[in-house]
């Protein structure tokens, strides 16, 4: 059952990869383009990209360790989990973005919950049911695993937004400076580091340490 699923994960993952790159080369059908400004061409660039990116690395590094094909440690795969989880649940934050800044719809609606919303899904049961490690290593480096990739990606972006004064995102959350008349908002992006990445890895190290307590109890119930 687990060999399928990951199966499926990696086709699915593989599938949504590979067609939000198309987006940096295929124009916005009439009917999307009229929702809202968005102009598409940084699609690669966005932190939602990024993290989908990330968790299809670790699921090629799941299944190809179930085969036998390389050799990954459980801790390495720990890590990595710490590295990524809280990350890519913040993009849950994505749909309170398009209501209260009114992005509107930035893409088809399938691919818009894919990445945005089952994906997510995807991983937190992936950690629930198979790996509740989140916040269980090191506490330090608990503390910083989860900024790695987020404090990177404001460096990048922030430089690209800055040099090329162009937008990644329909508002302006990558600039203190106004960018084309587009009024700047890098108080959210503060906010989202400040918030949205800490959250999800103090809410799930209680949820995982309440879950590897239960399968403990359980295993010394068998025994």
């Amino acid at each position: 059952m687990y060999k399928s699923y990951l199966i499926f994960a990696v086709i699915y993952y593989t599938f949504f990869t590979f067609l939000l790159g198309l987006f940096e080369w295929i124009e916005w059908s009439d009917e999307i383009q009229g929702l809202n400004e968005w102009q598409p061409g940084t699609v690669l660039l966005t932190f939602t990209y990024w993290n989908f990116v990330l968790q299809y690395i670790f699921y090629v590094i799941e299944i190809l360790s179930l085969y036998q094909v390389v050799s990954v440690t459980m801790e390495t795969k720990e890590i990595f989990l710490n590295i990524i989880f809280s990350p890519s649940v913040s993009i849950l934050v994505y749909w309170i973005l398009v209501y209260s800044l009114e992005w509107g719809f930035l893409m088809p609606w399938y691919i818009d919950i894919s990445i945005h919303g089952i994906n997510i899904l995807m991983l937190i049961g992936m950690v629930l049911f198979k790996y509740p490690c989140i916040a269980q290593l090191n506490t330090i480096q608990n503390i910083v695993f989860p900024f790695l990739v987020p404090v990177i990606y404001a460096i990048v972006t922030s430089i690209y937004t800055y040099i090329t004064m162009k937008l990644i995102y329909p508002s302006n959350i990558m600039s203190f400076q106004t960018i084309d008349d587009n009024p700047p908002y890098g108080w959210v992006s503060i906010l989202f580091l400040c918030v949205a990445i800490p959250l999800p890895q103090f809410i799930f190290y209680f949820i995982c340490k309440a879950v590897s307590t239960q399968r403990g109890t359980r295993n010394l119930r068998n025994i």
